[in-house]
């Protein structure tokens, strides 16, 4: 099957993974904005509302159910979670280090794949 340029064929990101990427980067930067702002909970709160919006627009509700309810990640699914109530609940420290530790364990399969990608936008630049 062939694609035209009359066709709607926009490439391999839909409309919806273009916002939810977008959702993802903002959650990135107030992630590490509450990071630099020692912890503020605030700032994590609305990082972790960002982060999962961005996931459901990027996998879609069906594929991000059976993400984190797969029985295998299970655990880190829950230490993901334990991290968000702390956080909400004023436990800034502990809410945040039980985050990354089932964030971390979540997506540690992504890593290689998040490091290739680097490499490949970073490629072009020089720092000597």
């Amino acid at each position: 099957m062939s694609y035209d340029e009359d066709d709607e064929y926009q490439g391999w990101v839909s409309e919806s993974q273009k916002v939810g990427i977008i959702f993802l980067v903002f959650a990135a930067a107030f992630g590490g904005l509450g990071f630099v702002m020692f912890l503020d909970t605030g700032l994590l709160s609305i990082a972790n509302l960002l982060l999962l919006i961005g996931l459901s627009l990027c996998l879609g509700a069906e594929r991000l159910k059976n993400f984190f309810i797969n029985p295998q990640k299970l655990p880190f699914t829950l230490m993901f979670s334990l991290g968000i109530f702390l956080l909400l609940n004023g436990y800034s420290i502990l809410g945040f280090l039980a985050e990354m530790i089932g964030f971390f364990m979540l997506f540690k399969e992504f890593i290689p794949l998040v490091r290739t990608a680097v490499r490949y936008v970073f490629s072009g630049f020089s720092l000597t």
